[in-house]
């Protein structure tokens, strides 16, 4: 596992709830996430590839207005390198992750390597008689998303992810302060700051 998997591995673990508050409110507001769970990342074997499959981040977590006992699978991959068939890649494992728990599934992806680019997020299979399928997922591209946005935050994992984000050579230190005074609020213990203290780059 890279620094990188690593990083965000135990970020989304120690703050799933704030990566929600601060990228997805909508989806933060509808769960109740004081009793989700993180589910078994390994998924099943690949026959073509002749490899395990390994996800990220799985949770599940009930909606707050759940008469039927309705839940919510939420599936995270962090993503720091351009793969070509990422798409694709998205569709295998939300079929791996529905085969395994057979619950509804939001598929997130993140990317955080440099530079601007317009990711696709969607994967069809179609064929002349008919378009069997169109896969979607939600996307994060770190790099088009402007740090000013969460420089006045209390949120670990904005705060984090903001060395990660639009700014220019200028800004450098502003984007160093704003981590550092959010970093002093939040007073958190020593292994989560020096696991969110990872992040930062340096100037």
């Amino acid at each position: 596992m890279t620094d990188h998997d690593r990083l965000f591995k135990e970020l989304l673990h120690n703050f799933f709830d704030e990566f929600l508050e601060a990228f997805f409110p909508e989806v933060f507001s509808a769960l109740d996430l004081a009793h989700k769970k993180f589910l078994s990342e390994e998924l099943f074997p690949d026959l073509i590839d002749g490899d395990k499959k390994r996800a990220d981040v799985i949770a599940e977590a009930q909606f707050k207005e759940n008469k039927k006992n309705c839940v919510l699978i939420i599936h995270i991959e962090a993503q720091n390198t351009h793969q070509k068939h990422f798409p694709q890649r998205m569709f295998i494992y939300f079929s791996m992750i529905y085969l395994k728990f057979r619950k509804p599934i939001l598929p997130i992806a993140i990317f955080s390597y440099d530079g601007i680019r317009d990711e696709p997020n969607v994967f069809v299979i179609q064929t002349p008689f008919l378009d069997a399928m169109t896969f979607r997922f939600f996307k994060m591209e770190l790099s088009k998303m402007s740090w000013r946005t969460f420089m006045h935050g209390n949120n670990p994992v904005s705060a984090a992810l903001m060395s990660k984000m639009n700014y220019n050579k200028k800004e450098r230190v502003a984007v160093r302060l704003s981590f550092l005074k959010q970093m002093a609020s939040l007073q958190l213990d020593e292994a989560r700051s020096s696991m969110i203290n990872g992040f930062l780059k340096p100037i």
